[in-house]
């Protein structure tokens, strides 16, 4: 009750994208590393090729983003009032 919806999307959003952001980086660490298992399956890509490696990055940052608008625009649609007659 009260709260501005800069703070309703920050408690919603808070957690998963901090999550969102180290498998992020955990992924891009781990797909660095195992650059030779792509050069191997893909067979016109380098094992660090800058150009894979920044579509997967915003692919990633896409999917991530669609699965935290959800959440957040279903707290920004809800009646603090109607939540509270419900408890």
């Amino acid at each position: 009750m009260g709260a501005q919806r800069v703070q309703l999307i920050g408690s919603t959003l808070g957690r998963p994208l901090a999550l969102f952001a180290s498998g992020l980086a955990a992924g891009v660490g781990l797909g660095l590393m195992t650059g030779q298992v792509l050069g191997h399956i893909v067979s016109y890509a380098t094992p660090r090729e800058p150009v894979i490696i920044i579509e997967v990055i915003a692919t990633m940052i896409g999917i991530g983003i669609m699965a935290m608008a959800i959440p957040a625009r279903r707290v920004l649609t809800t009646d603090p009032a109607r939540l509270l007659r419900e408890l």
